[in-house]
Parts: structure tokens; C-alpha cells; sequence
């Protein structure tokens, strides 16, 4: 087991929250198996599929104070950025989600790609808008990871 070779996709699909990479014309070039499920998608490397499209059911790029962006972020920075960005499931329905960019270089140096992972605090920011103290605030977010434990 020591010496078996297990292929990275594989493995970021065990991962149990979205992990997505975007190229910079906001592609979507690769999702994992728990992003797949919250969006709909089929498959891991979708074809011409822009994220604008699946995760806000748009068809421009999100940008603005209220829904900031990550993609354009990390390539103009060169650095890793953590943003709060509210999502669209395969229903429609919101979620709330924090998002953890980075840049992923090409060989040149250039930012090639944007790699995201990406967790579900909708029930965090619902407490929070609602006047929630923050010790509710992260009894909700514990119980909204199912693990009750904050991870």
C-alpha cells in the first residue's frame, strides 16, 4: 500500500468540500466530485463551461464589492486570497460559500489558473445577518459542517 500510486484527481475527490481550477478566461477546467454535486455537473473537466455560467446561472463574470471575484484577484496579485462569495446549487437555491484562491503557474511564471477550494458557511452568515452573538454564530457554522466540532 506504501508504494501505490494514486492519482491527485482521485484523491481531491475524497475531499468532502468543492475544489474547483478556472482557468484565467474563467473555465473550468477540472471539479471534484463534492463540487460536482452541489452544481450539477457531470463531469470532472467540463468543456467550455465557464463558472460564471454554472455557479451563478450567469452569463458574465461576477465582480463588485458585493460579489468579489476571486479568478481576477489571484492573477493580478500572484498570491493566494480568501473571499466570501454567495454560489448557486444545481437548484438554484444560494449558498453561502468561503472561498480559498491560488495561483497556479505555468512554466513561464505566468498565472495559468486559479485553483479554489471552497466551504459552505451559509448557516455562519445567516446567524451573523440575523444579530446572532458570535458564540451562536459558531454553533451554527458547527452544525452546518455536521461534525459539531468547528472543524
Amino acid at each position: 500500500m506504501a508504494n501505490q500510486v494514486v492519482d491527485l484527481s482521485e484523491l481531491i475527490d475524497l475531499l468532502p468540500e468543492p475544489v474547483v481550477v478556472i482557468d484565467r478566461d474563467y473555465t473550468v477546467t477540472y471539479i471534484n466530485r463534492a463540487g460536482r454535486q452541489l452544481t450539477g455537473l457531470r463531469n470532472a473537466s467540463p468543456e467550455s463551461v465557464r463558472c460564471y455560467q454554472v455557479f451563478h446561472h450567469g452569463d458574465e463574470p461576477c465582480g463588485g464589492e458585493d460579489h468579489p471575484c476571486p479568478v481576477p484577484m489571484v492573477v493580478q496579485t500572484r498570491s493566494p486570497v480568501t473571499v466570501e462569495h454567495t454560489h448557486c446549487d444545481a437548484h438554484g437555491n444560494e449558498v453561502v460559500t468561503e472561498i480559498l484562491a491560488g495561483p497556479v503557474f505555468d512554466e513561464t511564471g505566468r498565472v495559468a489558473q486559479v485553483v479554489q477550494a471552497w466551504r459552505d458557511v451559509t448557516a455562519r452568515s445567516r446567524a451573523a445577518r440575523a444579530g446572532a452573538s458570535q458564540p451562536e454564530v459558531v454553533a451554527a457554522q458547527q452544525v452546518s459542517d455536521g461534525n459539531g466540532n468547528g472543524r
